[in-house]
């Protein structure tokens, strides 16, 4: 039973092709037809989460309802999902926004949200952001979509240069790299294909295929001594290495025979991403937080890097914040010194690594982020996981973003250099960015700016104090070096009205429901009312309050009459009267007499008036 909407259960009515809703209370007929299937249904699930239905019929049709509107929100075909075999059973994960189709083969199929078409709220891309790479040699931003659309874009003003569409066919875009001249453009896809471009008027110059058509995560370009190579990682949890070689002029590339220590002693779970230092190291990260340290020249294992389990630690994001979404090796001087943090990791356990490579391998600092806010820190966000990660030139300044939208700046100059640290370095700066997960970062140090792309499908710009700039696709052009045509000191629509951009407070908390807030409202108000006639009432009390100093004084100088009688001491603080003795005048002797006057003589009024005779006519 769905929550929300009380006792509500689900016939289904043999081959008339209609899920029907009832009431167990009025069992005589139903409450709702759903209609939209052409043939028989046989598998119903129902998510409680979202208040969705998700129905299959026998033509291998996925219908997505919604509960309470009884409104038909999708229906998939088998031409769209491409699932073969005979569907059997279907789950929904809520979190993820994604349908777990059981057949021959387990499928996924992730539900596409449409964003918010505010007026306010600016797109980049019709689609969500898969990543984006500012491009030094012409100062342009490259970004991809889920849709395969790839867009050029002018940093210093914000202006859209130029587009081109379906880069992988129907499959998504999920990774991207420059050569080493920057003039090319790699990208890897759903379809398991690596494509080189030439980005300034999308012509395909070469295409990397595999084995097999798994997805591609991450992508590299690199350079060992004099030869040049291309290396993607992904779901086949290979490492697939390709010559580049200029002469070459085959359009499709087969990747080279795989190392031998990557056969036996590689990754037993899903790549995730990969990073290449300038010593000839290669670092791969794996889906169960494994992160392996290869040599490119003679292709063995370096080391292994396991951080184990924080202490009191509790699981809270869906994959089991075991995932590694992205490393980066710092600059070849910190290699002089073997104690000195080699690699930086944004996981496992949703936490950043600080790791030296050397002599076994440890793990020098490690720290969740925390979200600075209203003057306070905010509590920490269940769930949350770094997702990408950037840093200047001198290694000073790091910045991450989480899955919630939110980017953090830190001073990390001069952390975890000479040994081991026990509390995380300074936080500088933390904003909210997006309203979903950011999906990539890019730090351009001549500029002094911060380029962030997300799953709401914009592209922004940020100063590294969080300063707004302004999103790619405005109407409004900026100029990075005038302050006046920045959107500062104004934030996102989208991420203002957003409620998890809210200050933590006690009422947010607790209240859920805007009758709630109201009622509580209305209760504060009458208790605030009560309060003040308290107050009110003891503040006039308080002034009738006498000291017992202040008594006495009052009874030493009263004025007592020398009158003896056995009235009480308090009666004769009452207001005096006038006392009457025996021999002095009453009230009535007091009175005043005046000599009564006689009436005057009665006067008859004069007869002015006649009588007037009267006449009868017959």
């Amino acid at each position: 039973m769905a929550e929300g909407i009380l006792f509500y259960f689900f016939n289904l009515k043999g081959m008339d092709r209609i899920v029907r809703l009832y009431n167990p209370y009025v069992p005589s007929r139903p409450i709702a037809h759903l209609k939209s299937h052409t043939t028989p249904i046989f598998y119903i699930h129902l998510s409680n989460e979202d208040n969705r239905i998700f129905s299959i019929s026998t033509d291998k049709c996925l219908n997505v309802w919604d509960l309470i509107d009884h409104s038909c929100l999708a229906s998939i075909r088998p031409k769209s999902h491409k699932i073969t075999g005979e569907l059997q059973a279907c789950c929904y994960n809520p979190k993820s926004k994604t349908i777990l189709i059981n057949s021959d083969k387990v499928s996924f199929l992730s539900l596409k949200l449409k964003a918010n078409l505010h007026t306010e709220v600016i797109l980049s891309h019709k689609e969500p952001v898969v990543c984006a790479m500012f491009n030094k040699q012409f100062k342009q931003l490259v970004s991809c979509s889920e849709s395969g659309t790839i867009k050029l874009w002018d940093v210093e003003s914000g202006r859209d240069l130029f587009e081109f569409s379906n880069a992988h066919g129907d499959q998504a875009i999920t990774c991207m790299t420059f050569d080493d001249t920057g003039r090319r453009l790699i990208t890897g896809g759903r379809d398991g294909q690596c494509k080189i471009w030439n980005f300034n008027n999308g012509h395909c110059l070469k295409i990397l295929t595999k084995d097999n058509n798994l997805e591609i995560s991450d992508v590299k370009y690199t350079k060992v001594y004099n030869n040049k190579f291309i290396i993607n990682v992904g779901w086949d949890r290979c490492i697939n290495i390709y010559d580049d070689d200029v002469n070459d002029v085959r359009l499709v590339l087969n990747p080279n025979p795989r190392w031998t220590d990557d056969i036996e002693n590689g990754h037993r779970e899903d790549i995730l991403c990969l990073a290449k230092s300038d010593t000839n190291f290669l670092a791969t990260s794996g889906y169960d937080g494994e992160i392996i340290v290869w040599n490119m020249v003679s292709g063995h294992v370096f080391t292994k890097l396991k951080s184990p389990k924080p202490i009191g630690y509790s699981d809270d994001n869906l994959d089991g914040d075991l995932n590694v979404n992205k490393m980066i090796f710092l600059n070849k001087e910190r290699y002089n010194d073997k104690n000195a943090t080699h690699l930086i990791s944004s996981g496992p356990w949703g936490m950043i690594h600080f790791w030296t490579v050397f002599h076994g391998a440890a793990i020098l600092a490690r720290f969740q982020v925390r979200q600075w806010g209203w003057h306070r820190f905010k509590s920490d966000k269940r769930g949350t996981n770094i997702t990408r990660m950037i840093f200047d030139s001198k290694l000073c300044h790091l910045f991450a973003a989480d899955n919630y939208g939110y980017i953090y700046h830190y001073n990390i100059d001069e952390y975890a250099t000479y040994g081991p640290e026990r509390h995380p370095p300074q936080l500088v700066r933390c904003w909210r960015a997006h309203t979903q997960n950011v999906t990539s970062l890019e730090y351009i140090e001549t500029s002094k700016i911060v380029i962030s792309t997300s799953s709401d499908c914009t592209i922004r710009v940020w100063k590294p104090d969080g300063r707004y700039i302004g999103t790619f696709g405005q109407d409004e052009v900026w100029n990075l070096y005038d302050e006046k045509t920045y959107k500062h000191p104004l934030v996102p629509y989208d991420v203002l009205v957003d409620e998890q951009s809210l200050p933590e407070h006690p009422v947010l908390s607790t209240r859920e429901t805007f009758q709630e807030v109201l009622d509580s409202n209305r209760i504060s108000e009458k208790i605030k009312k009560e309060q003040e006639k308290a107050a009110k009432i003891i503040s006039n009390i308080k002034n009738y309050m006498i000291d017992d100093q202040t008594i006495m004084n009052q009874i030493k100088n009263m004025s007592v009459p020398n009158k003896v009688g056995k009235r009480l001491r308090h009666e004769i603080t009452k207001p005096n009267v006038i006392s009457m003795d025996k021999n002095s005048k009453n009230y009535y002797q007091m009175l005043k007499c005046y000599q009564y006057e006689p009436a005057p003589p009665h006067k008859e009024p004069p007869n002015s008036i006649k009588k007037s005779e009267t006449k009868y006519y017959a």
